[in-house]
Order: structure tokens, then sequence, then C-alpha cells
């Protein structure tokens, strides 16, 4: 209508409105049935329903048309919401266009019936909101003045709420911007009324798919949203600019017979939308229906019942749960399923071993947190690696330690006892290592007297049997990525752990290289050039790490403090010497002073081989088979060791060994790694 002049008229059994000239713009458009003539009257009713029906019949079955089958933005008590398959009526929600214009605006709200039902809000078709998947049964409650009535059957799918207090006026309305908001109106004294408004979505994480497929929002952290484990960010630079969007995506391709379940619990369940329910079976059956489908990426029983809702294609808008939530079982590839042996521990027992994380139980610290000592139960100590920054990076560098320590066993690896993962809590939990890690001896001069050569000796071939294994013998390939003193934990004998592979990278059995195309990882000084320049990582990586830190075990020094205080690296430095015949001379003389243990040529023999590990070029490496069998064979022959390769960081440049140029000392420092450093010497 142009104009607010009009006129409202029944004509037969039809509402009909007509503008100033008598035109039609709007009627109820209903069939003609009145055989009888009989008289049609249209009334207001006290519930807000105008309703047309036949004199003298208030029954519904005589209610030929009424408003609260078309409720526009507002749905009041009474008046149902959602679709009737018998009357072939769908009752949604629209919008206004804006806050003073009530022709029919972008936003819809309606109830929405696939294999379950939810309700969504959708602006000019994609969805913004989503409720939880509404009960398999029909449902009713109560609230303090409102009860509510869910009905769920082949027919019909509708929701609606009766004020039980007359006093009391409730609405829930769609805004014009698209949000939910129930407004009740609470009678006070003097007359006066007070306004009560419950709006939805209330957080961040009930904006749709906030945090893009295979993502999970979570409010409880500072950062909202994570990947599903075995799952990382789609587009890692977008992630680090909070940008989710994009979501994640599976870090092992799925291969249907092998694959596994991640149980996460409390979550709301993902959108229903492309999902299968059987309501014949419970959660065992569920999992081998699952199993049996390769299309299937979920699975869940809501509320224990007997029914299965399985999920194909990528899931969609999951969070984390306010209130109860649901169990949902996310598919993974063998690779990315915890293993059961690590179990998972509730928080209130790491609290309790580790007597509230007190200070005098504190063993270690580092950039993303503390390592505490604790006593389990059971009597078994454990050293508690306590992470205190939780962000996407850390979770992943979190999950990616659990998944890879869990699927491997050796008597040189550090052996994870379990995991502890809750609100903002991220703490693994290790065998309890009595002496501390390997840089607390040959940098301190003050303990280095306890390490004489034949433990030297013991530790270094300890440390290769170790990072052999990952290479080599394990079922998957395994690249440490940041092998470095602090790294090797030392038990109460002295056996050499290698530890901390959250920066760790798994490799098919064919792959040996690869690109890498995040953020660079690992402790500068260890760290190939070929990585820190191009970011290829390969075996001959850790190779290099393992050559540097043979030659820092055998000189006593960091390679990176050398290269502060003598303008060249250790590496190059012991390089020279060995050409000029003067290996030795770069020995620890508290090896030296052992002399009931130190062997030179043993001796000799390592800084060879250590020389033969950091060679500039990667080609020209050995692999670690190759290096046991040099420790291991005096009769074996080696090449002469050419150049290492060897460089600092300085104003974002890599720069070569031979820079005559002071770096900073900062600059030669660990990057984007938790470097763990014992908190004192005793």
């Amino acid at each position: 209508m142009s104009k607010p002049v009009g006129t409202l008229k029944i004509l037969d059994t039809n509402l009909v409105l007509l503008d100033q000239h008598g035109t039609r713009v709007w009627w109820t458009n209903r069939t003609s049935t009145n055989l009888m003539k009989s008289l049609v009257t249209g009334e207001l009713l006290d519930s807000g329903n105008f309703v047309l029906r036949y004199f003298n019949n208030d029954s519904s079955t005589g209610c030929l048309w009424q408003s609260f089958d078309f409720p526009t933005d507002a749905l009041v008590s009474n008046m149902k919401l959602g679709f009737d398959a018998k009357s072939n009526i769908n009752r949604v929600l629209e919008s206004w266009r804006s806050s003073d214009d009530p022709s029919s605006g972008e936003f819809t709200y309606g109830v929405e019936r696939h294999e379950l039902v939810q309700s969504v809000t959708r602006k000019k078709g994609l969805p913004t909101f989503r409720s939880e998947p509404w009960k398999i049964k029909n449902e009713s409650g109560n609230f303090t003045y409102v009860t509510y009535n869910i009905t769920v059957t082949r027919e019909e799918a509708t929701y609606f709420f009766t004020v039980t207090n007359k006093t009391f006026f409730s609405i829930l309305r769609l805004s014009y911007n698209g949000v939910l908001k129930r407004s009740t109106w609470v009678p006070k004294p003097q007359q006066l009324w007070k306004r009560v408004d419950r709006i939805l979505p209330h957080d961040a994480c009930g904006l749709y798919n906030k945090c893009g497929p295979n993502g999970i929002c979570d409010t409880s952290r500072s950062r909202i949203c994570g990947c599903i484990h075995g799952f990382k960010p789609r587009d890692q630079e977008a992630w680090g600019f909070q940008d989710w969007t994009g979501g994640c995506m599976r870090k092992t391709k799925l291969n249907c017979s092998g694959d596994g379940f991640e149980k996460l619990r409390k979550m709301k369940l993902p959108d229903i939308t492309k999902s299968i329910v059987d309501m014949t079976i419970g959660l065992k059956e569920c999992k081998e229906k699952c199993n049996r489908n390769c299309n299937c990426t979920a699975f869940a029983n809501p509320d224990m019942q007997n029914s299965c809702v399985i999920w194909v294609g990528e899931i969609l808008d999951l969070r984390k749960s306010m209130i109860a939530g649901q169990d949902l079982f996310v598919r993974l590839a063998a690779t990315d399923i915890w293993n059961l042996q690590c179990v998972p521990m509730e928080l209130v027992k790491v609290v309790k071993a580790t007597e509230n994380f007190s200070d005098c139980n504190k063993i270690g610290k580092g950039g993303y947190g503390i390592v505490y000592k604790g006593i389990l139960p059971d009597g078994q100590a454990i050293a508690a690696k306590r992470l205190l920054v939780r962000s996407a990076h850390g979770i992943e560098g979190f999950t990616n330690e659990v998944n890879l320590i869990a699927s491997v066993q050796h008597v040189n690896l550090v052996q994870l006892l379990g995991y502890c993962f809750e609100g903002e809590e991220m703490i693994l939990l290790f065998e309890l290592m009595e002496n501390s890690s390997l840089d607390t001896y040959i940098f301190d001069k003050t303990k280095s007297y306890k390490i004489d050569w034949e433990k030297r000796w013991d530790i270094t071939n300890g440390i290769a049997r170790g990072l052999l294994y990952l290479h080599q013998d394990s079922r998957y390939r395994i690249l440490h990525r940041d092998l470095k003193p602090s790294n090797i934990l030392l038990d109460k004998d002295m056996v050499p752990k290698i530890s901390d592979f959250g920066m760790a990278k798994l490799f098919a059995r064919d792959e040996t290289e690869a690109t890498s195309t995040t953020n660079m990882v690992g402790t500068f000084g260890y760290m190939p050039p070929e990585y820190a320049i191009d970011r290829i990582c390969s075996v001959k990586s850790d190779v290099f790490s393992f050559g540097v830190l043979l030659l820092e075990i055998i000189a006593g020094k960091r390679n990176n403090e050398f290269l502060y205080y003598n303008e060249e690296s250790l590496l190059f430095y012991i390089w020279k010497l060995w050409l000029e015949g003067k290996g030795l001379d770069i020995v620890d003389p508290v090896i030296v002073d052992s002399s009931s243990t130190f062997r030179p040529s043993e001796v000799l023999r390592c800084i060879h081989i250590g020389l033969l590990c950091v060679q500039e070029s990667k080609d020209n490496r050995p692999l670690m088979s190759s290096v046991m069998l040099m420790l291991t064979s005096d009769k074996t022959e080696m090449n002469q060791p050419e150049r290492p390769g060897s460089f600092v960081i300085r104003n974002r440049f890599v720069i070569g060994s031979s820079s005559s140029n002071l770096p900073n000392k900062e600059t030669c420092t660990p990057f984007d790694i938790a470097d763990w450093t014992p908190v004192s010497a005793g």
C-alpha cells in the first residue's frame, strides 16, 4: 500500500485488504467451500490470534484461517513455529527489512527437518545460527514463567510456549539484523514493568560454523577456534589472523579399513543436514555401521537412547556445549588416533599428584610452560609438562606430541604415561627422569665432571639408537626437528631419552624429504642451512642436529655461545682444528682429566663422525644407519668431512658462518619452540 489508508473485508471465505482505490493488495487466498452460505466472521482473540471462521463455531475445526499460521517476525504465547504436514503449513519467522520498515527482510527463522529436526536462522538462504538437533521424542518443560512444548512426529515438527502467569507477557522476535530475542515483561509494584531479554546467538560460538569445516568453537579458550584432533588449519596464515572461515583439513587421509574414532565430550552436535539416522540401533551398532560406510566421518548416540546418527562429509558448526552436550565420535586415520596406552587423566588427579603445581615440585621451565614432578596414587613418579599458552599453535604441538610419542616405544625415547586436556589446561605426563637433561651436565662446569668420557660415549650411542628408530625402525618415519641437549633426558642410570616431540613431523615410509610451508620451527644453532633458507626438512636435518649435539658433548660448549664470543661457530672452529690435525684441542678438559676412561682414538672418531653429520650439503651427510655403523665399528672407513653448514639469524636475514659481524646474542636463542631449561643445578 502506498498510503496508510485501506479497508479490511470478508469476501465469501476470504479476508481481503483493499487500498484507498479499492484495489486488492492482499488476501488469504482460500478456495471457497462455503456451500451452505454460512456467515463468516473475523475476530481478534485475547491471545492476539486473528481468526476467520464460521459464525457460532469457535472450535479449531471451524477455523478457516488464522494469523498464528503466518507469524511474520514474532512468536507469542501458544503460537506454533514449524511445519504441519496435515495442514501443509510451515510457520516461519521473517525479519523486518529495517527497524522501521516492516516489509520482508533478509532473515528467516524456521524449523528444518532432514533425518533429524533443527531450527535455523538464515540470511538470504545461508545459515547464520542453528539450534541443537531436537530431541528424538516429544518433549515439554517448565521455566519460571513459561512452559514449552516440542512435538516431533512423522506429520509434525513444531515448537510453542505458553505463559503460565497471565500477568506476564513474553514474545520471541527475529530482529531485522538476524538476532533472536525473547523479551518477557514482568509486572512490578506501582504498575511498572521489568523487561528481561534473552538473545540468540548469545556468544561468538553461536554464529553458524564460526570455526569453519572440521573446526571446534570453545568460548572457554582464549582463542575460541581450534581444530578437531587429527586435523590442521586449512590456511595457517589466515588462522593466525583469527580468520577461521577456511576451517580445518585432515592431517592424514582416511583409508576406510584401518580407521579409528576420537571421542569428543560435551559437544553441540554438528549440522545434521548431511546425516543418516537409524532409530533401531545403539552405540555399539552405530560405530559398526559407521565403520562399514567409508563416507562416514562421525557418529553419535544422542542422549544415550536407542538411536544412531551418522554424519557424512565435512563436520559443520561444531562447538563445545555450554550446558550438557553430547558425545561425538570423529573418524580419524590410524596414525592420528591417540594410543590407548596413553591414558587421559582428570585434571583433579594431576593437581593432587603435583600438590597443586607447587613451586617446590617445579623441576623445569620453558617458553611454553613449566615442568613439575609428582606422584600418582599408584606410586608412579611423573613429570607433568604444563603448557601455559593455549593457542592454535600450542594445541597442534600438544596433539602432535601425544600422537607421536604414544605411537612409538623405544628405550631411548621418553615414555608418555598420559595427558590432560581440560578447559585451558594442556598437560603431558611423562616418566620422571631423575637426572634432568643432558645440557645440565655438559654445559655446567660444576656438574660436568659427573659424566666422564665413558658415560658420554654411552649417551651418544643411546641418542643415535633412538634417532635411528625414529627414522628407520618405527612403523612411520618420524623427524624430530628439534634435537638438542635440553631435549635429551637422563634417567637414574644416565640412559638418554629423546623428548619433546611437539615439532616432530611424520613421513610415509617412502618419503625422505619435504618442503615446509609453515613457520620455521626448531632451534638456531641446530638447524641445517637447507631448512633455515629453503624450508627443506628431511632425515638429514636430524642428522645435522645430531652432529651438533655430538660435537657439543665432546667440547662441553654451546654452538651458539661459542659463535657469540668467538665470531665463528663451534662447528667451523672444530673443522679447522681437524684440518690442522689438532682435533683433540677442542675436547672438554673434564674428559681428558678422566684418564681411566679417556680414549683419544675414540674421541677423535666421534669428532670425525660429528663433522660428517654437520656438512653443509645434506647429500654428503650420512644416514643414521651409517652413523650407528661408524660408532660401533672402528673398521668402517669414513670420508674426510667437508665444510660444515652453520648460520645465525640477524635482522631477519640468514647469514653464513663466515660473516665477520658479531651477531646479537638474542638472535641465537630458540625460535618458536619450547626450550626446557632446568630451574637449578641441584
